[in-house]
């Protein structure tokens, strides 16, 4: 692989054009033994529905890193139900955070996060009124909650609950290929 990429600058030099079939074919290949699992365990998972749109679209690959350096508030991760169902949504909330979830918004030790928002905290105002889905309840110790970006279409912890660490199976770190246009980019935490 990486002599595919050094073979490409080196002609990249010579011939433009050539440079570029070779970086295009190498590119292939990584993506593909990614697909396949070749690299360190390293996958990609193909995204349906619009429940994280705009960051993640219907359509999209993206691409797992099986391997957490941290858990953080923020991340995109891919998991697993017991029931067999495949996710890929935003982390919320962590072990020990206390969540409420009041007129369908999601408040994570009184602050709301969004899209909307560009994701700075929204203190909780001790005045609101739930007029319809009021809980409170505090995460455990291996409990985490997710949320998708798209949260009008997005079924989520809201619905299933807080899912277990054993149900990740790694961060999302990269997204490519989308059906509505080609808008590779790499996927950082948001808050």
């Amino acid at each position: 692989m990486i002599l595919a990429f050094m073979q490409s600058f080196a002609v990249f030099k010579k011939r433009r054009s050539l440079g570029v079939i070779y970086s295009i074919t190498a590119l292939m290949i990584l993506f593909y033994s990614i697909r396949v699992g070749g690299i360190n365990g390293y996958y990609t998972t193909y995204a349906t529905g619009l429940s994280s749109y705009p960051t993640v679209n219907d359509g999209d690959y993206l691409m797992v890193s099986p391997m957490f350096m941290s858990v953080r508030r923020g991340v995109f991760i891919h998991f697993q139900l017991d029931d067999g169902r495949d996710f890929a949504k935003r982390l919320y909330g962590l072990p020990g955070d206390k969540i409420h979830i009041c007129n369908n918004s999601v408040y994570v030790n009184n602050y709301h996060y969004s899209l909307a928002n560009d994701w700075i905290g929204d203190h909780i105002n001790e005045g609101l009124v739930c007029s319809s889905r009021n809980h409170n309840f505090t995460l455990g110790t291996d409990e985490f909650f997710v949320l998708g970006d798209n949260t009008v279409a997005s079924i989520d912890s809201r619905h299933f609950g807080p899912i277990k660490a054993t149900h990740i199976r790694g961060e999302i770190i990269y997204k490519y290929g989308a059906r509505y246009g080609f808008n590779s980019f790499s996927i950082d935490e948001s808050f």
